[in-house]
């Protein structure tokens, strides 16, 4: 019988070949000459922000599977967020990338707080599983964000 709390093969093999692209424009930027390493800095931007709005999208979808007569407007507004942080985050590159960065690794770490605080619990809706994938893949993504936090502050 397989643990409850341990995720299923998919969602973690999915889950961390979605930190290669991370990685990947990461690596882009340190070994690319310019004007490829530009290319490499907004295909990172770029897949930050579609992941930010993905998490947001899983919680939209999550409340209207969870009350699909009356999905709470406060949830679905809230779920709207990350993809708001994320666009605006893709723009602030070409003029503040640190500020860009920053907004969204807040996004992220404001996501798996959510994520960490509302499936849990007595009244957990979510699989036992979902936290600790959650924080492995959080980690990762801040730990690419932090990387690329860094070669910006090189430039």
């Amino acid at each position: 019988m397989r643990r409850r709390d341990v995720a299923p093969k998919a969602p973690w093999i999915l889950g961390v070949l979605g930190l290669v692209p991370f990685f990947g424009t990461l690596a882009g930027s340190v070994l690319a000459t310019s004007p490829y390493d530009g290319v490499s800095t907004t295909l990172f931007f770029a897949y930050s922000g579609v992941i930010l709005s993905f998490l947001g999208g899983a919680r939209w979808g999550f409340e209207i599977g969870a009350r699909p007569e009356a999905p709470g407007f406060l949830t679905l507004s809230a779920a709207v967020l990350p993809s708001l942080i994320a666009a605006l985050a893709i723009v602030t590159q070409y003029v503040a990338p640190l500020v860009g960065l920053g907004m969204l690794a807040g996004g992220f770490i404001l996501m798996w707080v959510w994520d960490f605080v509302s499936t849990g619990g007595s009244t957990r809706r979510w699989p036992l599983w979902y936290r600790p994938l959650r924080a492995t893949l959080t980690l990762g993504a801040l730990l690419a964000l932090t990387g690329k936090a860094y070669l910006t502050m090189q430039v």
